[in-house]
């Protein structure tokens, strides 16, 4: 008999790691799992923190995401103690997604308190106060400044623009509001799961722009010449965001 291609991970090696904490979710974009299929997705589960404080990682691991296919993680009803029990087990840098809405200035304000200024927030910002909502259904764009500001002051922060055909139009714009309020990054993110209510007029790559003055622009990727992309002229021949 040939040996298995397949071989189970040792977590003792793993150096990124991906944990879906709940299924939770205030949010009804339209091309989530949640909103798609409701009925293969647990929608009120949300992971013990027991299971966390048995991962047994290694000393190796480096980054730990909490990044929902199903669901957001803010929203585990004892977010502050997985934060606190991820420090605990290890030292590895905390990332997670979040829409940024449904929590109070106090609860942000605690949870500021127990991250390390290393760990690294994304929030999920697809447009701007007139068009963010128009997929993130349900959000509240004064919530969403709110936290990314108080965050932006603590830890790392990166906005997740993905690109849709109501908010191309914005990009610029929500640069220099994500410098306005203090990010560290603009992440521009195109997607899979486009239909023709929300596909831009060209899909381009994604895009990384590094937000603090002592450091230069740089791009995850390039654009290709030969495409017309309707977003690509906001781009120079560099690859650097054309401000």
């Amino acid at each position: 008999m040939s040996p298995s291609p397949y071989r189970f991970a040792n977590i003792q090696e793993i150096k990124y790691l991906n944990v879906e904490i709940t299924t939770k979710c205030s949010l009804r974009c339209p091309m989530c799992p949640r909103t798609v299929f409701p009925e293969h997705v647990n929608l009120r589960h949300e992971m013990p923190l027991s299971f966390l404080k048995n991962l047994a990682v290694g000393p190796g691991l480096k980054k730990i995401y909490l990044c929902g296919a199903n669901g957001e993680p803010t929203q585990h009803s004892r977010f502050h103690d997985v934060i606190r029990t991820l420090h605990q087990e290890t030292d590895a840098q905390i990332n997670f997604h979040t829409h940024g809405c449904f929590r109070t200035e106090n609860w942000w304000a605690e949870l500021l308190e127990i991250m390390r200024p290393t760990d690294h927030i994304i929030f999920s910002i697809d447009g701007l106060e007139d068009t963010n909502h128009l997929y993130r259904i349900n959000s509240n764009w004064a919530q969403i400044e709110r936290a990314a500001r108080m965050a932006a002051n603590k830890v790392l922060t990166t906005w997740k623009y993905i690109v849709f055909k109501h908010n191309e139009h914005q990009i610029e714009e929500a640069v220099s509001t994500a410098r306005a309020w203090g990010f560290t990054w603009f992440s521009l993110k195109k997607s899979d799961r486009w239909n023709d209510a929300y596909r831009p007029e060209g899909a381009g790559d994604d895009w990384m722009i590094d937000l603090r003055p002592s450091t230069e622009f740089y791009s995850d990727s390039s654009i290709d010449p030969n495409v017309n992309y309707s977003i690509k002229n906001k781009f120079n021949s560099a690859g650097n965001f054309a401000l």
